[in-house]
């Protein structure tokens, strides 16, 4: 329908090659987009769309997030913010303008939130007067710095880890993130993360990610193995090299 309707509006003549351009920072990248190409051809194997997609794989540096805003770029591979000890940064990447990729000024946007429940209106008034509901705009004038912003306010003001609860943080986070997902005009494709193994002899508080806690940290790891056990242990599984295999 898609194909169609572009057809008719002038935009793609059928049988045309449609070239897309994916942009980096750096290098590394070959098995995830390589993922997307492969998908998208068995998606149109047998269809007219077949063998007419050609994506082209630019590195460029620092220079990528001026070819996303500007719009000479497709598909654009970035890192945005976040941390264990940080989720709540995130919203810089959508509210502060020298970190968004978005041109139209979204910092500018007003939302209500219930602090109590997490409940959001982008209209004023949307929400049913309380004293729990609190109204401002979402990043002020986009600079980071002025105060009377939601992204402020929740990073460094009124509502940041030093004057206010969790619980309260993350109602605030939530609906700034509803939001901005159903407001941004850039779509998100993919996202990435990393697992890591520390030691066969040690085991993490949680076997699953918990935002601002991470695994449990170093409070909450615990050794699977006496001394001997270890010693033991190494001894029989040690490599020619010196080394333990931790690929096994």
């Amino acid at each position: 329908a898609e194909e169609a309707a572009s057809t008719k509006e002038g935009h793609y003549e059928e049988g045309q090659t449609v070239h897309l351009v994916w942009e980096s920072y750096n290098s590394g990248w070959d098995d995830m987009v390589n993922w997307v190409i492969n998908a998208y051809k068995e998606l149109v194997k047998g269809t007219k769309l077949e063998g007419k997609l050609d994506i082209e794989v630019k590195i460029t540096g620092s220079d990528y997030a001026d070819h996303i805003r500007n719009g000479t770029c497709d598909f654009g591979i970035s890192t945005w913010g976040g941390a264990q000890f940080d989720p709540f940064g995130i919203l810089e990447c959508y509210t502060i303008s020298s970190k968004m990729y978005e041109t139209y000024n979204i910092y500018q946007d007003y939302l209500e939130i219930n602090l109590k429940t997490g409940e959001w209106s982008d209209k004023k008034g949307g929400l049913a007067k309380s004293n729990d509901v609190v109204g401002m705009t979402l990043g002020g004038d986009g600079s980071g710095t002025q105060e009377g912003n939601w992204t402020y306010e929740l990073t460094t003001g009124e509502y940041s880890s030093a004057l206010c609860d969790a619980t309260t943080r993350l109602n605030i986070l939530s609906a700034c993130e509803s939001y901005i997902v159903g407001t941004y005009n850039f779509i998100s494709w993919g996202a990435r993360q990393s697992v890591s193994l520390d030691s066969y002899r040690v085991s993490e508080g949680t076997d699953e990610y918990v935002q601002i806690v991470g695994f449990g940290g170093i409070r909450k790891l615990k050794l699977t193995k006496t001394d001997a056990d270890w010693s033991n242990w190494v001894k029989a599984n040690l490599g020619k090299d010196g080394f333990i295999d931790y690929n096994k």
